[in-house]
């Protein structure tokens, strides 16, 4: 395969810094190229600042441009915050090449917004009472990530130990203030800046609508469905996701 020099990855929301470390070894991708973002880290310490959103784009556009990051990979909310400040006409320029796996914008419609932050307090609430562990195990119920019983071992196990030590606060804070539901507004009409590749499960049929009304928005982004492979499909079919990585770089 061959690697991009420095890869900035970007995980979902239940996920953890570590969720792209398979690249490594199911693909060889030395550690000196793989940088995790730790963007919600950072988006929690600046929780309750004046210009929150401002200073949360500031310093992921610093974080990219001193880890000199080339290529970048965001899964669900990991690529729907990389889509949030795609269009930004001081996206660094370091960057040449972005890869969105399952990820939207924020809902735009009044009525789904609500219900969505309705179905987001009901999130928090679990967390507050039960814990990480049984939130995820609910969370991991929905029909969409019904197909992650599919990715292979040890894979699996793995992406569960790290998910169940996410810290709490990390996922309340996703929920109340970057949900789809919760997120500002953003012009998405400006052309991307760089090249940018949306790939979807073939099973994820959410996510290959929403790759078609992305792709009905900028023409120039190429969308591809990996077959036999739900949302996570990275994770799900990794060989099929890292043949996929190889061609495009």
């Amino acid at each position: 395969m061959i690697v991009p020099r420095r890869i900035g990855t970007l995980h979902g929301f239940s996920g953890a810094e570590t969720d792209f470390d398979f690249l490594g070894v199911w693909g060889g991708v030395p550690k000196k190229s793989l940088f995790a973002c730790p963007y919600l880290r950072e988006g929690l310490r600046l929780e309750g600042s004046p210009g929150f959103w401002d200073l949360w784009r500031s310093w992921f556009f610093e974080w990219l441009e001193d880890q000199g990051i080339t290529h970048l990979i965001g899964y669900s909310m990991g690529g729907r915050f990389i889509l949030h400040h795609l269009t930004c006409a001081d996206f660094p320029k370091v960057v040449r090449k972005v890869v969105l796996i399952g990820a939207s914008v924020p809902i735009d419609s009044f009525n789904e917004r609500k219900k969505r932050l309705d179905q987001d307090d009901r999130w928090v609430q679990l967390i507050k009472d039960k814990g990480v562990a049984v939130f995820l195990e609910e969370w991991k119920r929905q029909p969409l990530l019904a197909s992650q019983k599919n990715i292979p071992e040890p894979l699996k196990s793995q992406l569960r130990r790290s998910h169940e030590s996410r810290d709490p606060r990390e996922l309340v804070f996703c929920l109340e203030r970057f949900s789809p539901a919760g997120m500002p507004q953003q012009c998405y009409e400006a052309p991307f800046p760089v090249a940018v590749d949306y790939i979807y499960g073939e099973r994820d049929l959410k996510y290959k609508l929403v790759a078609k009304e992305l792709k009905s928005r900028y023409p120039m982004m190429m969308t591809h469905e990996i077959e036999n492979a739900g949302h996570a499909a990275h994770w799900e079919t990794p060989i099929a996701f890292l043949r996929f990585l190889s061609s495009l770089w």
